[in-house]
């Protein structure tokens, strides 16, 4: 029996984070997050030509994630998105944002054994406090 193994190399894990750095917003102000993640793959049997089929999913946990096959000629890659969030109180609470990849066998054959399971980080931003405009208005005055 042969045994099929492929490798994800995470370059990093995913990183999170508003756009501009906030302490706290307004009431209604929009707020811009980003995640990004850098990966290698590569499969070990590769010199067999048996090769798993990749997929990698990625997006906010509030948003719609996006999923697309990896190409085997393609052995790096990126994912990035952004979400905007409008503020409202009294926090703009944590936002998740998940990359997985999920290896499923090309084919059946009886001379390989392939696992179907999928490999998944997760970054979270932090909370960001939400004033209410009047509360603004006054801090800005004094």
């Amino acid at each position: 029996m042969l045994y099929c193994v492929l490798l994800t190399c995470v370059e990093s894990v995913p990183v999170c984070e508003a756009i501009q750095p906030r302490s706290l917003v307004a009431e209604n102000e929009r707020v811009h997050f980003t995640c990004s993640m850098a990966y290698r793959w590569r499969s070990v049997n590769a010199q067999f030509n048996v090769f798993s089929d990749v997929q990698v999913s990625f997006g906010w946990d509030s948003s719609t994630t996006s999923t697309k096959a990896l190409p085997r000629s393609q052995s790096t890659g990126s994912e990035e998105g952004n979400l905007t969030v409008e503020a409202e109180k009294p926090v703009i609470p944590a936002q998740n944002c998940t990359i997985r990849f999920t290896f499923t066998p090309p084919y059946s054959s009886p001379l390989y054994t392939f696992a179907d399971n999928s490999v998944s980080f997760t970054c979270r931003t932090d909370p960001i406090p939400v004033l209410r405009k009047f509360s603004q208005y006054v801090l800005h005055k004094l």
